[in-house]
């Protein structure tokens, strides 16, 4: 008997030690938009959901990371919206990162469960390529990203101005295609008119008067002046 009891014993020990070192986490928990999970100590930089979301296991470690259901969120210098959480697409990751200041260089990191490496990362809706190493990714000080295969951590650097978005995608990305717009029909040539032609008008009975007027008024001065010749 003793030696059961002390079996029991330290079976219940054990027991108790992996349940005291797991992290806080509770089962089937709803988080509205109106939910910040920010670190501990506090500093005004939080993770948040667009939408309400349902996990069954939210907690934070001990490296301020919030974790959802096995997806890791830690972020600095600004505040991050998770706004497509796989839901548009399974395996889209989309992130609105927001700073209160005018300029701010955010520190975004996401432990993406067991995905690994994204296939395209965009950032203002741009895609970027990965910086090689951890060493040129932490003296980077500009938008930049990086892939930790070891910790499988994405570590993401954007130069805010005032809000950006960050998405991730593990399958290919296509961008989307803008239709090209028909061309328009082009307008009939524009009849140019003709000048008129110009008709001389035929005198009118005052011109005709005047010309008669004056031939009398000649033949009469010759005929005076042929009279005044003659005496």
């Amino acid at each position: 008997m003793p030696s059961v009891t002390k079996k029991l014993t330290f079976i219940i020990l054990i027991l108790l030690a992996c349940l005291l070192s797991l992290p806080t986490a509770y089962a089937s928990v709803t988080i509205p938009p109106t939910w910040h999970g920010g670190k501990n100590p506090p500093d005004n930089c939080y993770i948040s959901f667009s939408s309400t979301q349902a996990f069954n296991q939210v907690y934070r470690d001990s490296s301020n990371f919030w974790f959802f259901d096995g997806y890791g969120f830690y972020v600095t210098n600004a505040n991050a919206t998770i706004t497509d959480f796989f839901e548009s697409h399974q395996d889209k990751l989309e992130i609105q990162l927001s700073a209160s200041s005018s300029q701010a260089l955010a520190d975004l990191r996401i432990k993406p469960s067991n995905r690994g490496i994204p296939n395209t990362l965009l950032i203002y809706q741009l895609p970027y390529l990965p910086i090689p190493t951890k060493q040129e990714f932490d003296s980077c000080p500009t938008t930049c990203w990086y892939y930790d295969s070891t910790n499988n951590i994405i570590y993401i650097k954007v130069e805010l101005h005032s809000s950006a978005t960050v998405t991730i995608w593990w399958t290919e990305y296509y961008p989307p295609i803008v239709p090209t717009p028909a061309p328009l029909p082009s307008p009939p040539p524009f009849p140019f008119p003709l000048p008129e032609p110009i008709i001389p008008t035929p005198p009118t009975d005052n011109t005709t008067l005047f010309i008669i007027v004056i031939v009398l008024v000649l033949i009469a001065l010759t005929f005076l002046v042929l009279r005044r010749e003659r005496k």
